[in-house]
């Protein structure tokens, strides 16, 4: 029996095979990363999956550990700040985007529209955000 025709069934099942797809890759990169704790490129895949995954809560772990493995990388401390935002610490959050800026990090057409952001640029502690982009000047 099928449901429906044919091109109203892709979209759902090409979501279907992306998901399954990203969870194999999770589950790879868990594997790669249990072997090789440190390894920057396995750590930030796996933060990328996790974020399409939206598993905030692990994505927060590897972020975590990224920022401990290259502390002073001003994108895996935005990551963090992003993180950090989703699983509901804006204190946190602002605190990592303001080390990211002083560490570098100058996307700042991206830091306004980023989704993941969006909680904390609703919130009045993103006004020290902005005050830290302008004494940057960029």
């Amino acid at each position: 029996m099928t449901h429906g025709p044919p091109e109203t069934r892709r979209p759902a099942l090409r979501r279907t095979l992306d998901r399954s797809a990203l969870l194999f890759e999770a589950e790879v990169l868990d594997q790669l990363v249990t072997r090789e704790p440190e390894n920057v490129a396995y750590l930030a895949a796996l933060g990328q999956v996790c974020s399409k995954l939206k598993h905030h809560a692990r994505g927060l772990v590897v972020d975590r550990r990224l920022v401990t493995v290259k502390p002073d990388d001003p994108t895996f401390r935005y990551n963090l700040a992003c993180s950090l935002v989703l699983t509901g610490d804006l204190d946190g959050a602002c605190a990592e985007l303001l080390r990211a800026i002083d560490l570098g990090y100058r996307d700042f057409d991206h830091l306004m529209v980023d989704e993941d952001l969006l909680e904390l640029r609703g919130d009045p502690r993103f006004g020290i955000v902005e005050d830290r982009i302008a004494e940057v000047g960029v």
